[in-house]
């Protein structure tokens, strides 16, 4: 039963959904169905980290699912903000440790939702000073 959040530098990949909808992807990662779910709304102009939506969460809390975090770098350069058309370029992709979500209940959703934005800040912290650190002068 795993669930995965996909930092996708900004790109959403879940739209609002209905009760009926919810409790059918509940079923589904039940039954052992993998989801992935971006935790951001919406691409930022920027690149920055977005707002952090709750849903998802909520679904992983809800389906008592395992969460694999996962950092997207250099998406951003390839897929512009605004822009339709894919550029060629270097994207890598981070698997994280999973975190469980055993024993939570909805009222921990806020608790995780800041416990997965100060992972990926740290990602992307870790990321830039590695890339400052291989720069040729």
């Amino acid at each position: 039963m795993d669930i995965i959040f996909l930092w996708l530098g900004n790109y959403s990949t879940v739209a609002q959904t209905s009760q009926k909808k919810l409790e059918k992807a509940i079923s589904y990662i039940r039954e052992g169905g993998l989801v992935y779910l971006s935790i951001e709304g919406k691409r930022s102009k920027d690149g920055s980290l977005g707002l952090y939506k709750k849903g998802p969460v909520v679904l992983a809390i809800q389906a008592n699912a395992k969460i694999i975090p996962v950092i997207i770098h250099g998406s951003r350069d390839c897929l512009p903000y605004g822009e339709w058309k894919i550029r060629p370029g270097k994207v890598t992709v981070n698997f994280l440790k999973e975190i469980s979500t055993r024993g939570m209940e909805y009222e921990d959703r806020d608790f995780l939702v800041n416990e997965l934005r100060k992972l990926a800040e740290r990602e992307l912290k870790l990321r830039v000073s590695a890339s400052d650190d291989s720069e040729v002068y």
